[in-house]
């Protein structure tokens, strides 16, 4: 076992060079991260330039089919272009089988990707990663110099905006034996790419579904919610590395952050309020308004006890729930700025509550029209109506 350890310490390379636009390499790694107070491992994805040097990196939660198209779709507009080869490792994602020598069976939807950028696939031997060596050192490097110390982020594009700086730095460095820069030679690289096409790749998975009882589609073991109304139709679910978004034939009809953890529920109040309003005694024990009352400003809670307090027999409930529908086209924030008014000027029904959210949100509504440039204008006036003749409605003496 020595001997072949020795033996192995003990290889040879050969040193190479490429042409401008004509290698990159393409490879995965990891570095540990927080995102939003948690420690999570990222799945780094980088693209190596062998005529450049230049290097882009993006974070993922996971190594899905849809985050491998993506990860190169966002690296060929960060270059400005499309290499004309690719090396890559024998991932699942592009690889259905590993035939005779350089040959493999690729997986159908890679095939349709490369045809959409048109450039060459080529894979390395099998356990062969120092065939793109390149690419491999930049993982480590990228770690070492950009993640370490653990570093924290609010969310995943905050990471995402920070390893783009990152790779916008490395352009000012010039490479050991080169005289220019890592930048200036990505310049030159630029002019034996591939052009972009006129529209990016749709870098998702796209598989159909069919909601359950509880308004629920499936998908990667979690489930997403979808508006009741179209809960008994046949739906596209399109899965993108941070979004699924969910459609029937017309329109897209649901929308949310993808969960990456297992067997969870994702939902959406807004689906349910529509139901509610004919079942508000449910409001209660509504798993998907539990869960929003967890974080909704306090005034929603007073609001709904003085309703509930004047209004008996879930009336006050009722007209709650079409208020908390406002959300659907007005900000939280909005709605809870509206009913702090209407608390103060004694408003409790839906109406005058939707007028206060519509002044909140649109504080600098056009006043009186300016008509001293137009004289003849100014000078026209409306006459009042009399009133008078609605006396005779009264009874005699005047009483109402």
């Amino acid at each position: 076992v020595g001997q072949l350890r020795k033996k192995a310490r003990n290889k040879v390379y050969v040193p190479l060079s490429y042409e401008a636009g004509e290698v990159g390499q393409v490879d995965f790694g990891e570095a540990e991260v927080i995102i939003a107070g948690k420690s999570v491992q990222a799945q780094l994805f980088l693209i190596w330039l062998g005529y450049s040097g230049g290097t882009f990196v993006k974070a993922y939660p996971g190594q899905s089919q849809e985050i491998f198209f993506d990860g190169q779709a966002s690296a060929f507009e960060f270059f400005g272009g499309v290499p004309r080869q690719l090396w890559f490792d024998n991932l699942k994602t592009a690889v259905v089988k590993v035939l005779k020598g350089s040959k493999r069976q690729e997986q159908h939807s890679f095939v349709a990707f490369r045809s959409h950028y048109l450039f060459e696939a080529q894979f390395c031997n099998v356990r062969a990663g120092w065939e793109k060596g390149g690419v491999e050192s930049r993982v480590g490097y990228a770690r070492r110099n950009w993640l370490i110390p653990v570093m924290e982020f609010p969310s995943w594009d905050a990471l995402n905006e920070y390893l783009l700086v990152q790779c916008e730095k490395e352009f000012g460095r010039r490479l050991r034996g080169r005289e220019e820069t890592i930048g200036e030679r990505l310049s030159q690289e630029k002019t034996g790419f591939l052009p972009l096409p006129e529209r990016a790749y749709s870098c998702c998975a796209t598989l159909p579904v069919q909601p359950n009882r509880l308004s629920l589609v499936s998908f990667a073991t979690n489930r997403y919610s979808v508006p009741v109304d179209v809960a008994h139709k046949n739906l596209i679910l399109r899965a993108f590395p941070h979004r699924i978004e969910i459609a029937d034939q017309r329109e897209i009809v649901a929308s949310h952050s993808r969960c990456w953890e297992r067997e969870q529920d994702i939902l959406d109040p807004q689906h349910y309020l529509g139901l509610l309003t004919r079942r508000p005694r449910a409001l209660e024990r509504a798993r998907p308004l539990r869960q929003w009352r967890e974080t909704w400003p306090q005034v929603f809670e007073t609001y709904w006890a003085v309703l509930k307090e004047r209004f008996p027999d879930n009336q006050g409930t009722g007209i709650f729930i079409r208020i908390l529908q406002l959300c659907a086209d007005y900000a939280e924030d909005t709605l809870a700025e509206a009913l702090e008014m209407a608390l103060v000027c004694h408003c409790y029904n839906y109406d005058g509550v939707r007028e206060l959210v519509r002044r909140v949100a649109e504080p600098d509504r056009p006043g009186p029209a300016d008509l001293s440039s137009h004289p003849t204008l100014a000078n026209l006036s409306v006459p009042l109506p009399d009133l008078e003749c609605f006396n005779q409605l009264l009874s005699a003496g005047g009483g109402s």
